[in-house]
């Protein structure tokens, strides 16, 4: 791949954390249900998918797991 080609960090943390937010919302899981699957508080989901709190790579893969989704589909943005 393209290293000119990939979105600077803060567009994947971007990217992740809407992606986060519609994927809980079409699974039907509240901030809370995806917490205790994390094992965080729920602010801090609130925080995730508000962009205040960086998403941790094992937390993403634990919340796709939970939501449904491969890991890959939150770092796609919706064009693609």
């Amino acid at each position: 791949m393209d290293s000119h080609n990939l979105p600077a960090q803060e567009g994947i943390n971007e990217i992740a954390r809407k992606r986060l937010k519609q994927a809980r919302k079409e699974a039907g899981v509240t901030q809370d249900e995806l917490c205790l699957v994390v094992g965080k508080l729920r602010n801090n989901i609130s925080d995730m998918e508000r962009g205040r709190l960086t998403i941790s790579f094992a937390d993403m893969v634990l919340m796709a797991d939970k939501l449904g989704k491969p890991i890959e589909w939150f770092s796609q943005d919706e064009d693609d």
